[in-house]
């Protein structure tokens, strides 16, 4: 029979012939089984076997997918040599503009990719690092946190599938957007002294944003100090007055993309000048350093706001905050408290310690944060709960409050398991 014979068959060529038929009998209904079927015509059969066995291997390793393939995974596969183990080509995005071609397959794990990233880029692991990986999806302003247990072939599927639905009925997108970034996520104050090069060439790009965005307080100023050594590392020294017109552009191209946008609003022509005279002069007086000297003065100096490199969440106060009804405020989260900062001055309103907060969450469709009363640390004229606790509610969208309630979340767990690490090298 013909089960006989395949049983007892030794040829290479059979066994693989019977894995792509195997395969072929679960999808030859459906859209995949087409695909496959043009695999069959760019391929030899053994390759393509090898290729079924290695991702049903990779499957029962990290267990099943949530989705089904994206159009760039069935893109890759169809176009890619299958004789690759990682046959996915994805860029990620780094903060300092440039973009890293990884590799992978239908079945990698973030935290896989990002083990990958760790080693090529020369980061330390993430438990140290706090750096994470974040998707953002067409039309978004925000991105999203991955989870390190996620697929990204599921992430990448659901950001191709919103882009789908923001489409009018009956039209197809040419391309779907989303955007790969890995960036930090927690900032550990108390590592500063362990970190790379790169990565504090990162967090200076990644600071920088939040003072072209308002989320850091700098005047006209210390603005331009910080714009100065931006303009050396990406530039280099300065160029003499032969090469006037590179230096021009360059002056230009960085007040418009790295000076904070309020301190432009209104700004007249020659003000502008101004601003890039004196940006010209504070870039010459740093032609001497070098790109990592400029790195580390850029970190000396935003380091000394306490706030640097927190989380900062927009919300508004709610009437059981008093005073602080209806204000417009952030709430800054970072590795030892929570702090609430005003939105325009990003001033601090109020300091919350871990060890002080009894819960927080979504309560109502508002975040809430109930904190042990500590004089002197929390909002003036906050009504009190029993027990010598505070009850603060703060108005944000649903998305928002699960993003703060994961990374307060995350800092008070990477803690301990930063603890435990260090107990299991250097044992009590």
């Amino acid at each position: 029979s013909r089960s006989t014979f395949w049983a007892h068959s030794t040829n290479p060529f059979d066994i693989d012939l019977l894995q792509v038929m195997i395969v072929l009998e679960f999808l030859h209904k459906t859209i995949f089984g087409v695909l496959f079927q043009y695999l069959l015509i760019r391929g030899d059969i053994a390759t393509i076997a090898a290729f079924c066995q290695r991702c049903l291997q990779r499957a029962q390793q990290n267990g099943s997918r949530l989705s089904q393939p994206s159009r760039l995974e069935i893109r890759c596969i169809l176009l890619e040599d299958l004789a690759k183990s990682l046959p996915i080509m994805l860029p990620v995005h780094l903060l300092d503009g440039t973009d890293v071609t990884m590799e992978c397959d239908g079945s990698t794990k973030v935290s896989e990719l990002i083990a990958a990233l760790n080693q090529r880029l020369g980061l330390r692991d993430n438990l140290w690092s706090g750096f994470a990986l974040y998707i953002q999806q067409n039309g978004q302003i925000h991105d999203d946190y991955l989870q390190p247990n996620s697929k990204v072939c599921d992430a990448i599927w659901q950001a191709e599938s919103a882009a789908l639905l923001s489409m009018p009925s009956g039209r197809q997108p040419r391309s779907f957007f989303w955007k790969l970034t890995y960036k930090n996520r927690l900032y550990f104050k108390s590592l500063i002294s362990k970190e790379t090069d790169t990565e504090r060439r990162l967090f200076m790009y990644q600071v920088h944003a939040a003072v072209v965005e308002g989320q850091f307080p700098a005047k006209e100023e210390f603005a331009l100090d910080l714009l100065a050594h931006i303009v050396k590392v990406q530039e280099g020294p300065c160029p003499s007055g032969a090469d006037a017109h590179r230096r021009e552009k360059a002056l230009h191209g960085a007040l418009a993309r790295f000076y904070p946008k309020k301190l432009v609003v209104n700004v007249s022509t020659n003000d502008k000048l101004r601003l890039s005279r004196r940006l010209w002069v504070k870039w010459d007086c740093l032609s001497e350093k070098s790109s990592m000297d400029c790195v580390h003065m850029y970190l000396t100096l935003v380091r000394k706001w306490p706030y640097c490199g927190a989380q900062l969440f927009p919300c508004a106060g709610k009437a059981t905050m008093a005073d602080q009804a209806s204000q417009h405020l952030w709430l800054a989260v970072q590795e030892d408290c929570v702090a609430v900062l005003q939105r325009e001055s990003v001033a601090a309103l109020a300091n919350y310690p871990y060890h002080g907060i009894v819960t927080f969450g979504g309560h109502h469709g508002d975040f809430m944060l109930v904190v042990e009363d500590q004089p002197g640390m929390g909002l003036p004229h906050s009504p009190m709960e029993r027990g010598g606790t505070q009850r603060l509610l703060f108005q944000m969208d649903d998305k928002m409050i699960v993003a703060v309630t994961l990374h307060i979340a995350s800092f008070i767990n990477m803690a301990k398991r930063q603890k435990d690490a260090l107990d299991r090298v250097v044992p009590k």
